[in-house]
Parts: C-alpha cells; sequence; structure tokens
C-alpha cells in the first residue's frame, strides 16, 4: 500500500473554474488556436505558483503547444489534399 501524502499548507493551485475543453475534429485551425490559447494560460498562471507547481504548469504549457503544432500539422495536410 503506497503512503498517503499529506496536502502543503499553503501551496498549490486554487482553480474553482470548471474546465471544458471543446475540440472541433474538423476544424484544425481553430484548435490550433485555442491549444495556444490554452498554453498562454497555464504560462499565466505559472508565473504566481510554487515553484512546484510552476514546473507542471509549464509541462502542461509545452503540451499544448504540441498539440497546436500538431493541429497545424494536420491543417497544413488537409489543405495540401484539398488543393490536388
Amino acid at each position: 500500500m503506497a503512503p498517503e501524502l499529506a496536502p502543503e499548507v499553503g501551496t498549490g493551485i486554487n482553480c474553482d473554474a470548471e474546465f471544458k475543453m471543446q475540440i472541433d475534429n474538423q476544424d484544425n485551425e481553430t484548435n490550433a488556436k485555442k491549444f495556444r490559447d490554452y498554453a498562454a494560460q497555464c504560462r499565466r498562471m505559472a508565473q504566481a505558483a510554487s515553484e512546484k507547481d510552476r514546473a507542471v504548469l509549464i509541462e502542461i504549457a509545452e503540451a499544448w503547444l504540441a498539440c497546436a503544432e500538431d493541429a497545424e500539422r494536420k491543417r497544413s495536410r488537409n489543405g495540401a489534399t484539398s488543393r490536388k
């Protein structure tokens, strides 16, 4: 059995807002913009976060940027095939 970790008092992110991600499987341009917006939001939250949380938020932001780049590649591929 794994030991329980005690919560750290006074640290962490207090995020009361519910996060709902909406992805349009047909609109990679819109998705790329949304993903970049999510990354920017993570970076903004990281500025006020503890060192530990900042590292996690930066990692999440980088993952969102990778998703944006993937959506942009898909958009480019789809644009190239639709022009043929």
